[in-house]
């Protein structure tokens, strides 16, 4: 992802007025300050289309991120339905990020990068953010080869968890006390 600073969107915010919507427009807005970056939020009802409603809305800007507010939480082991989160990490070509419907605003401090066999989650990324945001960065994994269990355990100590996308992605997405940015 190369982050722009010119006057396009480069972050798109699907906003529907839940609590979790709005926890995702704050956290966005204050990614896209330390970054530089404009925001353009998108009220796109929460209906059947919205995943596909809100891809045409980051298309059509020619946006670098979308961010969209988690639905539910789910105990670990149980598989949440296909919600909007969820459709859009299914081969979205930018990442997505997610924020839990319970995120408090805080301050960044810690910056998860998931880690470990077969990760291609991009460390500059991480350090960017990292670094707009004058926080650090923290390898995450356990080198198992079932990452999920052990980075929706660490999401716990982090601020924000960059994981790449896959089935590990799903399930930290769904479970994760932090926001998740899922890349492609």
């Amino acid at each position: 992802m190369q982050l722009r600073s010119d006057t396009r969107p480069t972050f798109v915010v699907g906003a529907h007025g839940t609590r979790a919507a709005e926890a995702a427009a704050r956290f966005t807005a204050r990614l896209a300050e330390a970054l530089g970056v404009a925001v353009l939020r998108a009220s796109v009802p929460d209906t059947a289309s919205a995943a596909d409603d809100l891809r045409a809305v980051v298309d059509g800007h020619g946006a670098e991120l979308l961010a969209v507010g988690g639905t539910h939480r789910y105990g670990v082991g149980r598989v949440p339905p296909a919600g909007v989160a969820d459709r859009l990490l299914a081969g979205a070509p930018w990442p997505v990020l997610v924020v839990p419907p319970e995120y408090r605003d805080r301050t960044v401090r810690a910056v998860g990068v998931a880690a470990g066999p077969g990760s291609r989650t991009p460390a500059a990324l991480a350090d960017r953010l990292a670094g707009a945001l004058a926080a650090r960065v923290e390898q995450v994994g356990d080198g198992t080869g079932r990452p999920a269990p052990h980075l929706i355990r660490a999401s716990a100590g982090l601020d924000l968890l960059l994981v790449a996308a896959g089935e590990t992605a799903r399930q930290v997405v769904a479970h994760a006390d932090c926001p998740v940015l899922v890349t492609p």
